[in-house]
Parts: structure tokens; C-alpha cells; sequence
């Protein structure tokens, strides 16, 4: 996982349990181009913890040139975390309704991602109307079908990337969401490479 981060850095990367033994390791300067988040996760000391942030805000454009500020809030299930780890995860409820607050004004739209049970999940889209998705991971082989929970459309992958989901938001010209539409995509021989991350696979593998 270090290595695919550093050489494919992603936007985004929220801490999960799993992660907590490897992060010593992680060489942060090659992940510039990377936000490490976690709202509720607090480490052992802040020594060589600077890098760590409770959430994330990306910009992206639409085709139509409109820009759109997206709020990325991760939290990491309490009930995961090993006590080896150093690491400590406080309530990811109390995380979120302490983060809101400083996202008013700053985002379109604001997303929760991490590894949660179902529960959470529909505790997360309760509570927070803000919440327009919640993309939850769980360690477990069962298919959850998308659903909406007030705002929030609540989206699960499958464990180890057997499957990919992918969420659409169809935006009226108020800028809101008008419509949503979802599917999985079975990562199979059937999918095509990427050509770009292909090449940068042949190019490693050098």
C-alpha cells in the first residue's frame, strides 16, 4: 500500500485501522500531492504527525466549467483500532459535529468516508443533513445495495476491491443535486487497464 501511494499518489487517503502499524514507515515527502486524513483519530504523540489532517476540501470542475468544492470527512471505526497501534479514535459522530461548523462556507457539498459498520453509516446520514454521501468499508463479502438515508446516498464497497462502486450526481442549475444515479463495476479480466496507470505500471516494473 506505501508503495502504490507513492508511486500513484491519489488525492485523498483517510487512515484506517489497518494502516496504523505501517504509517512509521510511510515517507510523507513523497506524498505531497496527498491529503492523509482522519477526523477521529488521534495519534500516539505529534511528533511526525504534522502531515495528518481531519478533513479534506477538493475543487473539481464540471464539464460545464462550474467548479465545485468538495468536503471529505474520514473516520476510522473505534472498534478497529488495536491497542499496539499507539493510535486512540474517539466517537466519529462527535468528530463529524465538531468539523461541520468549520466546512460552512467552504464546501459544495460534503462527503464522510472510512470504515464503518452499517449502523454508523445511517447514525452518519441521520444527524448530519450536510452529509450528501457516505462511502463506507467494512470486512465483509455482502453486496449492500445503495441507499439513500436523508440526504446522504450511502454507498459500500466490497472487501479487498472486488468490486468498485461509482456514484453520479446529476446537478440542476441551482447548483443542488437534482438526481443520482449508482452502479457496481465487478473488477474482473473483463474491465480494461487504464491506460495511464498502465504505463505507470509497465514503467515500474522496469
Amino acid at each position: 500500500m506505501r508503495d502504490a501511494l507513492e508511486s500513484n499518489p491519489v488525492a485523498v487517503f483517510n487512515l484506517a485501522s489497518e494502516d496504523l502499524n505501517l504509517i512509521a514507515s510511510f515517507d510523507f515527502g513523497k506524498l505531497e500531492e496527498t491529503d492523509t486524513i482522519s477526523a477521529n483519530l488521534q495519534p500516539p504523540n505529534n511528533d511526525g504527525f504534522d502531515h495528518l489532517k481531519r478533513y479534506s476540501i477538493q475543487e473539481v470542475k464540471l464539464a460545464n466549467g462550474w467548479p465545485v468544492r468538495i468536503g471529505i470527512i474520514g473516520i476510522a471505526d473505534p472498534k478497529m483500532v488495536k491497542p499496539n497501534s499507539g493510535f486512540r479514535a474517539s466517537d466519529p459522530l462527535d468528530a463529524i459535529a465538531e468539523i461541520l461548523p468549520d466546512l460552512k462556507g467552504k464546501t459544495d457539498f460534503n462527503l464522510v468516508i472510512g470504515e464503518m459498520s452499517e449502523q454508523t453509516a445511517d447514525a452518519v446520514a441521520g444527524n448530519f443533513p450536510e452529509i450528501y454521501g457516505v462511502l463506507r468499508a467494512e470486512r465483509s463479502m455482502r453486496i449492500t445495495r445503495p441507499r439513500q438515508v436523508n440526504n446522504a446516498l450511502i454507498m459500500s464497497s466490497v472487501e479487498r476491491g472486488r468490486m468498485l462502486g461509482q456514484m453520479t450526481l446529476v446537478l440542476g442549475a441551482d447548483k443542488k443535486i437534482a438526481s443520482y444515479t449508482y452502479k457496481y463495476i465487478d473488477l474482473n479480466k473483463g474491465v480494461k487497464d487504464d491506460p495511464a496507470l498502465a504505463a505507470r505500471a509497465r514503467e515500474l516494473l522496469k
